[in-house]
């Protein structure tokens, strides 16, 4: 974890304690990756989800999955991640001083909703994928929008969908 937050720009979590086994790192405007690693066995391959735009993130899910077979459990972690991922280095904080700021970054990421990129401890994780709206949002802040909108048809389909998880 420590090479990751030398050689990247971390979002999240903003103490970069070594307890949390995951980084939300900075990749471009509105996209950025969450590398999940399991504590019990660092050098497989991590788990990535990308957040941003379908648009934006196709890119680098069809690299990742074009790459994930090469990886290899006895090398540089951080190196097979950069490999699977596609990309020589991660965007530093010498490029995002000079592409961006960090305040634009947070306007960027803010929830829509509750107009904050903090809530409970959690950044935004949902992005809408109109390519007219890309806003993110907390998943708390849209179900509780969803539910606060007189949508009957919204009701039904919760109903529906917590009754199927049910069984």
């Amino acid at each position: 974890m420590d090479i990751i937050d030398a050689n990247s720009y971390v979002i999240d979590p903003s103490d970069r304690l070594r307890k949390y086994n995951f980084r939300r790192i900075w990749l471009q405007e509105n996209v950025c990756v969450i590398i999940t690693i399991d504590p019990f066995s660092v050098n497989t391959c991590p788990h990535f989800a990308f957040l941003g735009p379908d648009r934006l993130v196709n890119e680098f899910r069809s690299e990742l999955n074009k790459n994930l077979e090469e990886w290899n459990n006895s090398g540089d972690i951080f190196c097979e991640i950069l490999q699977v991922l596609g990309i020589e280095k991660f965007p530093g904080k010498s490029y995002m001083s000079e592409h961006c700021t960090t305040e634009l970054l947070k306007e960027d990421s803010d929830c829509s909703i509750c107009f904050c990129s903090d809530l409970n401890g959690k950044l935004p994780e949902i992005v809408c994928n109109n390519k007219c709206c890309e806003n993110f949002y907390h998943k708390d802040c849209l179900y509780e929008w969803l539910l606060s909108i007189n949508s009957k048809k919204f009701l039904m389909r919760s109903k529906v969908h917590v009754q199927i998880v049910r069984r």
